[in-house]
Parts: structure tokens; sequence; C-alpha cells
């Protein structure tokens, strides 16, 4: 049976239903029809502007289909996605299916990088085995589970758009010295460990007033980098932004490094339910000029804008978006209540 590429793609797209329901099947051959689109690529993915770039999504299909509503169908707009599909969220495996369908039908204009969450050892433990576990038979779960991750193995880790914003899940490391580090990590990259330059791309962490590296010690792998850093990536690789994920952000975005870094989270109200925070989506015309749309959490799919433009030059507040180097030594004072960086 060939897959119906198009059929799979419209059952996403009635707004009123948050629950679908799979035939294990079907999973499988679609993960198979995305996986050959993702070969067609490279590790780096090189991409023109205007284009509209989203962060964590985390299995918030609601919001994530209230953000279409307001910033325009995948078939109609570019989008560049930041990773972080499932795990956490309501509805994890809805999340992945569209957005690879997306893809699936619109390869050249819908595109999708690989997070830490879309790595096994995460997936495993933060929701979205659970999630296959809960609908399928028990031997349908371990396959589906499985074939998800190998497709994951094959998502590009980073984009650059225009030669000039380089985008990542989560941030650079000591050993990124050139662009051509990025294209020659071999795929399928089962084990991200065996890459330094790729398992800093999905877990790094800006952090302030630090100078140079040190271990995250909130995460457990990978680094913090100070804005020292971020200077000379853009320096070294002739870049003038970072674009990244990773983090939540109180207003769905924030700045570093005198705006040479911004953070962009894109899972409303996420997972703490004490702190209430805003989606942001960052929209880059053709001359790169940057604006970002906010949103507050869906409650209905009624496709009415709730939006708040904000200019490039207008900064973000980052009080509690970021580590600071004072809380480095001091993991035990940012649990989960309020660390950004050990949850995303």
């Amino acid at each position: 049976m060939v897959f119906d590429k198009i059929a799979f793609l419209r059952k996403h797209l009635q707004y009123e239903e948050d629950h679908m329901e799979y035939e294990p099947k079907e999973l499988q051959e679609m993960t198979a029809a995305a996986k050959e689109v993702f070969k067609e690529e490279k590790m780096l993915i090189r991409i023109k502007a205007p284009i509209k770039i989203f962060g964590d999504i985390h299995g918030q299909y609601r919001d994530m289909h209230q953000i279409f509503a307001t910033a325009g169908r995948p078939d109609k707009t570019h989008y560049l996605f930041l990773g972080d599909y499932v795990d956490r969220g309501p509805h994890q495996l809805e999340t992945i299916c569209c957005l690879l369908a997306w893809k699936i039908c619109y390869p050249y204009q819908f595109h999708m990088l690989r997070g830490n969450h879309e790595t096994r050892n995460i997936n495993r433990n933060y929701g979205f085995w659970d999630d296959l576990h809960q609908r399928f038979e028990v031997n349908e779960a371990i396959m589906l589970w499985n074939e998800f991750n190998a497709l994951f193995d094959w998502m590009p880790v980073a984009a650059l758009i225009n030669n000039q914003i380089l985008c990542m899940h989560g941030g650079v490391g000591p050993t990124l010295n050139s662009l051509d580090q990025i294209t020659q990590i071999h795929r399928p990259l089962s084990d991200i460990s065996k890459y330094p330059v790729a398992q800093d791309l999905l877990w790094a962490d800006p952090c302030l007033g630090l100078s140079g590296f040190t271990r995250n010690t909130l995460r457990g792998v990978s680094y913090f980098f100070g804005e020292d850093v971020v200077n000379d990536v853009c320096k070294k690789l002739n870049l003038k932004l970072i674009v990244r994920a990773h983090q939540m952000m109180p207003n769905g975005h924030g700045f570093f490094c005198r705006r040479k870094l911004v953070t962009i989270f894109s899972a409303p109200n996420y997972y703490f339910p004490d702190q209430i925070n805003m989606a942001a989506i960052m929209t880059l015309q053709a001359n790169l000029a940057a604006g970002f749309t906010l949103f507050n959490p869906t409650k209905n799919f009624e496709e009415g804008e709730n939006e708040f433009r904000q200019l490039f030059n207008e900064n973000a507040s980052t009080g509690w978006g970021y580590a600071s180097r004072k809380n480095l030594k001091e993991p035990s004072a940012m649990d989960a209540s309020t660390s950004m960086t050990r949850t995303c």
C-alpha cells in the first residue's frame, strides 16, 4: 500500500479534533516516508528568508494549531522548527504526526530540526514512550517508538538562513570552529555523544555573567556558554545572529549578548502550573528584518488573532529565562519550579 500523504495531512486539519486515532501500519508508513525526505537533506540545511521560526512545541497540539491559524498555514508560509516536538505535553503523537505530514507534503518550505527530546534516552523517560504505550499494544508501541527514533536519527541539527543566521535547538560548544563540522556529522546519528558538536547544538545553554564555557551542571550534559563565546562564534562563522530554543522564556522570546542571540519558545503555559509564559514565533523578512508574534494559551479553535508584534530592537525580559553565573554552583537553589534549563 502506498502511503497517502494528502489524506494523512487532511485528517490533522480538523481543528476541533485534538485526539487522533492511528493505525500502527499507518504510522509505520508515515515515518518511512518522512525518513526518506530527511535523507535528502544535510545535517546543516541552508534556507532563505522570508521564514517564520518556531521554538519548542512539546506536544501542545491545540496551541500549535492556534499559531498556524494566526501566522499562516504551512502550505502558504515557509517555516523552520527548532526541535522538541514530543514529551511533556498532552498530545505528543498528534503534534509530531501533524508536523511530519506537513514536512512530507511540503519538504522545501517546511523545515524541522532535531531537538534534545528527539533522542531515545530522553523521550523514553519524559512522555513520548508513555503516550505510545498507552495507545497501542506493547509490541506495537515498541515498534513505533523505534520507528520514530530511527526517523529522528536522520533529522538535521542546524539551519543557516541567508548565510548569516545560524539556528539550532540548544547552542554552541567549544569544539565548533566551522560550519563544515556540522555538515560532516555522519547519519543516522543514534548516539549524539559521539559528536560533541551535535551534542552541544542540541543541549548547550547561554549563561548570564559567564565568560567562556563551563559544564552544564543543571542538565548534566554539554556546556553553558557566555556572551564572549557568542561574539567569537559570530565573528568566526561570519554570522549576524544565532537563533535557538531549548529554554522557556516568560514572553516567548529573550535576547542575549546585545541581541546577537535570541531564544524562541512556542509552548505557552509550559509544564509549570504556577508560572505563566507566553509563546512566540519569530518572523524574518527577506531583508532579515525580524519581528515576534506572541500568543496566549489556546482556549478554543476560533481563528481570531491574539497577536502582539514586537520590534527587533526592543529587548525582552530575561529575568528567569536564562541561568546566571552566580547560580551555577548552587543547582539546588534552581529546582524544577524555577529552572528552565533543566526541563525543556
